[in-house]
């Protein structure tokens, strides 16, 4: 839409196996976001995380309330848990994520909301764990529709190894310091600037991204038996 394309706002899923710090990392942002929100699972209503329409007692009058979505306009909400949100909560973020706003018909009041918010949603595999034997889609535990909508996944494996463990917990018991760490306010500095960045395409770079999309869509069309199709011209456009 002519909306999202007056800034770019990227929308990322964060998918893994439990226990693998995802959390952490989404709440990590509160700390260099110039805007933030976070919300959980059941505890992310529709209207809390839209917006919703309100009696006021006293004068007898409805108004707008607006949810964590359109607080954090200009910003990031990290929406934790997520597929832990009943179906029609997490159907109400298709407009915003695809057009940045939020149209509100209730009470006799008619409105458009500006929610220019990144969306990072945090989630477990359906069925706790990974099965490398099935489609990376099939584990996750939303619809295509909305699947589509994200811009960037990354997806988080629990996978034994004697070295990595040690220095997890060895870390967690703090018997290992961090060494070489950005400070806050350096890397909010990067957030700054990198929002700025516009870099452009030649011929060469186009030609390759396009051979990679056709690529992409021709090996999921061969899946007859599924038929996944892993990339959409959401993605192109992102």
């Amino acid at each position: 839409s002519e909306l999202k394309k007056e800034r770019d706002i990227p929308h990322i899923l964060l998918v893994g196996d439990p226990a693998v710090a995802k959390t952490k990392l989404a709440k990590a942002l509160e700390t260099i976001a110039i805007k933030y929100r976070y919300t959980a699972g059941v505890r992310s209503s529709k209207a809390g995380m839209t917006a919703m329409v309100i009696k006021d007692d006293f004068l007898g009058t409805w108004g707008i309330e607006g949810g964590a979505v359109v607080l954090a306009n200009g910003g990031i909400c990290v929406a934790d848990e997520f597929d832990k949100m009943t179906p029609d909560d997490r159907d109400a973020l298709h407009e915003q994520m695809e057009d940045l706003q939020f149209t509100i018909d209730k009470a006799n009041i008619h409105a458009t909301l500006i929610a220019k918010t990144a969306i990072l949603a945090v989630a477990n595999w359906k069925g706790s764990r990974f099965n490398a034997n099935e489609e990376i889609y099939s584990h996750i535990n939303m619809p295509d529709s909305l699947i589509s909508r994200f811009d960037a996944y990354f997806c988080f494996y629990d996978k034994p190894d004697k070295t990595k463990d040690r220095n997890v917990i060895e870390h967690m018991l703090g018997l290992k310091e961090s060494i070489g760490e950005i400070s806050t306010e350096l890397f909010r500095k990067y957030i700054i600037y990198a929002k700025k960045f516009n870099p452009k395409l030649d011929d060469k770079a186009k030609k390759k991204i396009a051979d990679l999309y056709v690529g992409i869509r021709e090996q999921s069309g061969n899946q007859l038996d599924r038929m996944v199709i892993t990339i959409t011209a959401r993605q192109g456009d992102a």
